[in-house]
């Protein structure tokens, strides 16, 4: 019986995959070309974002992704910050877009420099100012850290997996110096945020996508006003604790009101830094 049961899941879950991989590959055929025109010949970048915004709502409802946010308060559309989140799954990237929506143009990514070759895509990337990264090249991560706390400076919000890859695990690898680099030389603040149960929907090396239930927490932010260069490492550890502790939470459901009595230990630490307002 248990087995029949996996077995109808999971040829439901290979239609809605199907079905949310067809309909994401029409939408950027049909639609991303005209969006993308309208960007590249007025410079109107809010078409290409309404229309990124429509395909990732249908994409998950057809996947079957329900998705849970906390601590939206977190999220302050005129501040710029850099949101720093674990990474799982590809199925992330869509689910913190559409969390972020708020931010509306100003939000931007800091994205693998291979999704440049992917046809309207990588044009559309380009656009509306994504800026590409290739950790194998030292030189060209460096320019794209520098390029990216330029325009957090001028404005815009980044969001970054401060891991650079999936876990396989889910649970957090090693934070890259990259993203802490690019909050400390814009001065903007670092917005701790954990994701969870993206790994139980698309698995890494799988293409299937499991309906199931995303929890997205947002936590105070931890400020870099004052910081220098040589403070990165102790503003990396600060952020990793607090991820920790709101992907437990996360994890485990618990209202926001929890996360941040079991993040109190790493808020000490944060106002060691200058404090997470």
């Amino acid at each position: 019986m248990m087995r029949a049961m996996r077995l109808v899941r999971t040829i439901v879950a290979a239609w809605r995959t199907l079905a949310t991989y067809a309909f994401v590959g029409l939408y950027i055929l049909l639609v991303g070309p005209a969006a993308l025109a309208v960007a590249l010949v007025f410079g109107w970048r809010r078409p290409l974002y309404a229309a990124a915004h429509v395909a990732v709502e249908v994409a998950l409802r057809l996947a079957g992704i329900r998705v849970v946010v906390e601590g939206r308060e977190h999220v302050v559309p005129q501040r710029p910050a850099l949101y720093c989140v674990n990474h799982a799954s590809n199925v992330e990237p869509p689910v913190l877009f559409a969390a972020l929506r708020s931010l509306g143009t100003r939000l931007k990514i800091v994205y693998k420099e291979e999704l440049r070759r992917l046809p309207i895509l990588g044009r559309g990337f380009e656009a509306v100012g994504f800026v590409p990264i290739n950790r194998r090249d030292r030189e060209q991560s460096t320019r794209a850290i520098e390029c990216a706390a330029a325009r957090a400076r001028a404005g815009d919000s980044f969001l970054m997996f401060p891991e650079g890859t999936r876990s396989p695990t889910g649970e957090l690898l090693p934070f890259k110096m990259g993203a802490f680099l690019l909050a400390v030389r814009a001065q903007v603040p670092v917005v701790p945020v954990a994701i969870a149960g993206a790994d139980r929907a698309m698995r890494k090396g799988s293409p299937l996508i499991w309906p199931t239930t995303v929890r997205v927490h947002f936590g105070e932010a931890v400020t870099t006003n004052g910081l220098s260069v040589d403070d990165r490492h102790a503003l990396r550890d600060v952020a990793r604790e607090r991820i920790v502790a709101l992907l437990a939470d996360a994890r485990a459901g618990l209202p926001r009101s929890l996360a941040s009595r079991a993040s109190a230990a790493q808020s000490a630490v944060a106002r060691s830094l200058g404090g997470g307002g």
